[in-house]
């Protein structure tokens, strides 16, 4: 068997005044006849330092804002003219010989025989090339220059001359500024 109620729902909240009561009515009237009060002067006064505290972080974080994205704007213009120089320059394909600066003469710089019977040694530079800035152990930066040159040595008869190739890195300290 089921539990059935054979009573109609009840809506009203018991709790509050119904409308029309005469506790409604004196509540509507005590609110109607409210006046906001007026601030004391030490209210006044803590509200005026309490702006005056977060005005002034407010204009630093502005400055600090403002120069933060002036940085950034700065190391846009930097990255952008950096990949500009860098496509400019142009790629290598591999197997390509670098780059290389204006041609040197032919002949470096030539030994003399000596008396013990060393051969005659003779440089002749083939290329030169800029690897750019690098940083040697870390902190000390300096512009590596790379010279490929042939030796020639030639013995005391001129009947044989052996070549070899060799590439010298000429490291020039650079002042960053």
């Amino acid at each position: 068997m089921k539990p059935t109620d054979d009573h109609a729902p009840d809506d009203r909240d018991l709790t509050k005044p119904q409308p029309g009561t005469v506790a409604d009515d004196r509540l509507a009237a005590d609110l109607a006849g409210l006046q906001p009060a007026a601030a004391s002067a030490d209210l006044r006064n803590r509200i005026a330092g309490e702006l005056a505290a977060t005005v002034a972080p407010t204009l630093a974080r502005r400055l600090v804002r403002g120069i933060a994205e002036r940085f950034a704007w700065a190391a846009a213009g930097a990255l952008a003219a950096s990949l500009v120089i860098t496509l400019a320059s142009g790629r290598r394909e591999p197997g390509e010989p670098p780059a290389t600066l204006p041609a040197q003469p032919a002949a470096v710089a030539a030994a003399e025989p000596s008396r013990a019977g060393r051969p005659l040694v003779a440089e002749e530079a083939i290329a030169w090339s800029d690897e750019g800035v690098r940083f040697i152990d870390g902190t000390t930066p300096a512009r590596v220059l790379r010279r490929s040159v042939l030796e020639r040595y030639l013995a005391d008869d001129g009947r044989a001359e052996v070549r070899v190739p060799r590439e010298d890195f000429i490291f020039l300290p650079v002042a960053l500024r």
